[in-house]
């Protein structure tokens, strides 16, 4: 294992060439050292019956078991068409749904022990089964291909037919009963999959906190300890139902507790929404196209190409955001309504603190708090 700001770096490769041992270089950038580039090109010299390639300025000789296996930190690399074409990428980066499958079976482990265990000899049995199967159709095919004469005057082919047939019928019985196991298995897992799924939105959104510092990065074993604690000190519960809303409730609020003692001051707000936002969205409560134009709101619209603002004291900007913000449903109308009643949304607009005074348009009485945050945006 080497790397290459290492100081033996050329050393340790030129060792694993000649030696035929794997090297395992970690930790690069996206810029690769020109010394690989005989290696990773395969230009190699055949010297009789030997092999050698050219590491800088000197030959060595390279052996058939040499391996080289280059790692990676960085979370969305971008490689020359070159070095890709050069190498086998894996990208190993895990998934918000992979994650909370991963989550599921800490969850259920420690939940719900034996039903893990109970679904780990399933898929031990159910292997088994499978490969005994593929025996006895092999072992019958060698039979039939090997056999000389007549198949009715050989009495080990038709004992061979027979077991086959009995064991057949034995491995898919025991195959038909562990598929509805399976099916009782995952339907008492999923009753905890929001555990999971909780858990999976927390460590995506803290890992988005590096856009806002570089500072704010969180290892994945950094969280999962985080995880199982929130599991071992949450209420306990008789009901899986209130068993799952504890655990929830507790990680979330550890979670954030946890979050916030380590970032800025004026982070922390932003973290806030953030975390409540994903958690909305993840229920269907708040619609990613609304997430959107909270976000972005009109900057990606062009003032010639919209409807005239209807007064001078509407901001250009602050018109795009309202143009955009009419594309949702509940706020269909709102271009037609600020431009029939513009004094007394001027008189909103201007106030100190508009979103402490009433909505013109009965606007305050029948939006959800989250429209009524786009609104004031």
């Amino acid at each position: 294992v080497t790397s290459l700001n290492h100081k033996y770096f050329r050393t340790h490769l030129e060792d694993a060439l000649s030696q035929g041992r794997p090297l395992l270089l970690e930790n690069v950038e996206e810029d690769l050292d020109p010394s690989l580039d005989n290696i990773l090109e395969k230009n190699f010299i055949k010297s009789g019956s030997m092999f050698k390639v050219k590491v800088g300025d000197k030959e060595c000789d390279v052996m058939k078991s040499f391996y080289l296996y280059i790692t990676t930190k960085l979370a969305n690399p971008t490689y020359t068409p070159e070095v890709s074409a050069r190498t086998s990428i894996i990208d190993f980066t895990v998934t918000q749904k992979g994650l909370e499958d991963q989550l599921l079976g800490r969850v259920i482990v420690t939940e719900k022990y034996e039903l893990e265990e109970e679904r780990s000899k399933l898929v031990y049995d159910v292997t088994i089964n499978k490969r005994r199967m593929k025996e006895l159709e092999e072992n019958l095919l060698y039979k039939l291909t090997s056999i000389q004469g007549s198949l009715v005057d050989d009495p080990t082919l038709i004992e061979v037919l027979q077991t086959t047939k009995k064991t057949a019928a034995e491995v898919s019985e025991k195959l038909a009963v562990a598929a509805e196991t399976e099916i009782e298995i995952n339907t008492a897992r999923e009753e905890f999959r929001p555990v999971a799924a909780r858990g999976s939105i927390l460590y995506f959104l803290l890992c988005e906190m590096v856009m806002v510092n570089r500072m704010y990065s969180i290892a994945l074993n950094q969280f999962l300890v985080l995880f199982d604690n929130s599991m071992a000190r949450s209420k306990p519960h008789p009901q899986n139902q209130k068993r799952i809303a504890n655990i929830i409730e507790y990680l979330t609020y550890e979670v954030w507790c946890y979050t916030s003692r380590s970032l800025y001051n004026q982070d922390r707000q932003l973290f806030t929404l953030l975390l409540a936002m994903k958690i909305d969205i993840a229920r269907g409560t708040i619609k990613m196209s609304e997430f959107q134009v909270f976000i972005k709101g009109g900057a990606a619209l062009d003032l010639n190409a919209v409807q005239p603002k209807p007064a001078r004291w509407i901001a250009d900007i602050t018109w795009l955001n309202l143009v955009q913000l009419s594309s949702l449903p509940a706020f269909t109308n709102i271009l037609t309504q600020v431009s029939n009643n513009d004094k007394q949304w001027r008189n909103w607009f201007d106030k100190a603190a508009p979103e402490e005074e009433i909505i013109p348009e009965n606007y305050s009485n029948t939006l959800e708090p989250f429209y009524k945050l786009l609104l004031i945006r």
